[in-house]
């Protein structure tokens, strides 16, 4: 996933935490909605 490895190369961890968190939330939002 070329996701995790732009999060590996940004330096600020509560950014990347909390893209992350968001991604995670926008992925089981999309997967509830397709099924």
């Amino acid at each position: 996933m070329s996701g995790f490895k732009l999060l590996a190369i940004r330096p600020s961890d509560d950014c990347d935490k909390q893209f992350l968190k968001n991604l995670v939330c926008k992925a089981q939002l999309y997967s509830t909605t397709d099924a």
